[in-house]
């Protein structure tokens, strides 16, 4: 689901009431955190969520040859481990890229910052990533909800 992947089923801001805009702009925002939210994982599966969160949040390389070393085993055992679980890395990799990179945009990075933090090649992967998730440039997204995020919580 991509809330207003077509910005065309917006309530036209001319014609409709600022209070029930407002309303619209926050459900969607709130359906954004919900959707972006990181995957609900058990067993291994859990464990490369976490170790991927880790090297995100200090700023380390999040290569799957990063991840297997902060797990302790092989890529080939990662990646063994993960089918087990029905799970591939990359699927994995592209939750928790989306789920940050939303909240990283929410809380005023830059898309540069963004794109390397998240190990993209570029900050126009980065834009092009963000369009496929949300139907939106990361700057009409931020317009468009700028005034709204403070009211939702994630």
């Amino acid at each position: 689901m991509r809330p207003f992947s077509n910005v065309k089923s917006l309530p036209r801001a001319e014609n409709t009431p600022r209070c029930l805009l407002s309303y619209h702009l926050q459900r969607a925002l709130h359906d954004y955190f919900e959707e972006f939210a990181l995957p609900e994982c058990v067993g291994y599966s859990h464990q490369v969520v976490e170790a991927l969160k880790k090297c995100i949040d200090q700023q380390h390389s999040v290569g799957v040859e990063d991840v297997a070393n902060e797990l302790n085993v092989s890529v080939k055992t990662l990646h063994r481990r993960l089918v087990q679980e029905g799970f591939t890395y990359q699927h994995l990799f592209d939750q928790v890229r989306r789920h940050f990179s939303f909240h990283l945009l929410m809380d005023d990075f830059s898309i540069d910052d963004i794109s390397q933090r998240l190990d993209f090649g570029s900050a126009e992967q980065f834009t092009t990533a963000f369009i496929r998730w949300t139907g939106l440039e990361p700057s009409a997204f931020l317009r468009l909800f700028c005034s709204e995020r403070h009211l939702v919580s994630p």
